[in-house]
């Protein structure tokens, strides 16, 4: 079991000059660094990887021509929901727009939405915690009634405290539970055997019960809608704006990952010693054949390298430095590693393309580790 720090935000914001010809990222890349005592446990790590990214960031030559209107709706609902966002990139990537400002502009828009999609996501998970909390407070309510249904009679479908076994009024052999708050307000005034005071602390409690339901457990289900809109949004503005630059000029800039997710013919894999200080097989399985052919990069097959895996003084955290040698080019990548009770296992880094001519293009490698369940 290792203690990490605990990366909340991986924000790499771009800048260059005016005459560069490649975009440099900023290399400083944990703006928000957060104590958070949690705990990796590597054993519970599945060797299967969930899901991963690898993505290179677009080049001044890229995008001479390009021009590209982000859905109006879209747009508002996902960089909106950024604070400051908006300021920092124009709603539409006009034909006149410098080059180099046009890069900046993708690789910002790239990096909000991850932004937006993992605050949506937060702000979901704390949501179903507080609709959990608020549903205890109700359960006491719900809990302290039951209804025998009546079979037959003048008082059919009518409601007793107590199961009825002989007589006009016999009730259903199993008394019936109240699992919403509406479930109770439709039988006030259906008991046939409550005293007044019962009646009446019934329908206060019905009431009650209701305000609380409608009040706050209504108002955080629709939240949840908006921020799974967000998230949705997000990922349509990231794969048409995407799209929309590689029909443009041919280029592929995502490389397509395997993980457990998908449905390719392998999965990529990692495995941790038990007390995570070794990686004892990283094996990677990637379409970097301009969307050809998968291939596998492993230590086995010899085609990945791992650099190094360390504990990083500067972040607290794991770095994990990866080469993959495509017969291509070279991808250099540090991956740190972090955690958290909502994304689980993450490694995430800035990634280096280094082609022969030595031309260098930046991009990033995510990937999600999957957990096995305790």
């Amino acid at each position: 079991m290792k203690k990490i720090l605990i990366a909340l935000s991986f924000v790499a914001f771009v800048g260059c000059g005016k005459d560069a010809s490649l975009i440099k990222v900023d290399s400083n890349k944990f703006n928000k660094l957060i104590r958070q005592n949690l705990e990796v446990d590597y054993t519970a790590i599945n060797e299967e990887i969930k899901s991963g990214t690898v993505l290179v960031y677009p080049q001044v030559g890229d995008v001479g021509n390009y021009t590209y209107t982000f859905d109006p709706e879209i747009y508002e609902t996902v960089i909106g929901s950024v604070k400051g966002a908006k300021e920092r990139v124009p709603s539409t990537i006009a034909k006149s727009m410098m080059a180099e400002d046009k890069v900046v502009t993708i690789v910002k828009v790239i990096q909000l939405v991850g932004i937006a999609r993992d605050n949506a996501q937060v702000k979901i998970s704390d949501n179903d915690k507080l609709i959990a909390s608020i549903q205890e407070q109700i359960s006491p309510l719900l809990d302290a009634y039951t209804c025998y249904k009546i079979k037959s009679g003048a008082n059919e479908n009518k409601c007793s405290k107590v199961r009825i076994k002989d007589g006009e009024d016999k009730t259903e052999r199993r008394a019936e539970m109240f699992r919403v708050c509406n479930d109770l307000s439709k039988v006030v005034d259906s008991y046939i055997d409550m005293t007044e005071e019962e009646a009446l602390q019934l329908s206060q409690d019905a009431s009650k019960c209701q305000s609380i339901e409608k009040n706050r457990i209504e108002s955080l289900r629709l939240d949840n809608e908006h921020q799974k809109t967000i998230r949705d949004y997000g990922k349509a503005l990231f794969l048409n704006m995407m799209g929309s630059l590689e029909e443009s000029n041919g280029k592929l800039y995502r490389f397509v990952f395997s993980g457990s997710e998908d449905s390719y013919d392998d999965v990529s894999k990692i495995t941790f010693s038990e007390d995570g200080t070794k990686v004892e097989n990283l094996s990677l399985f990637i379409d970097f054949n301009l969307g050809k052919s998968f291939q596998t990069y492993s230590l086995e097959e010899g085609n990945l390298k791992i650099l190094q895996y360390v504990d990083d003084a500067l972040t607290n955290t794991k770095l994990l430095e990866i080469e993959i040698d495509t017969g291509k080019f070279l991808v250099r990548s540090k991956l740190y590693m972090s955690d958290s009770n909502v994304f689980g296992v993450r490694l995430v880094g800035e990634a280096d393309f280094i082609y022969p001519d030595n031309k260098v293009w930046q991009g990033v490698i995510r990937m999600d580790l999957e957990q096995n369940s305790k």
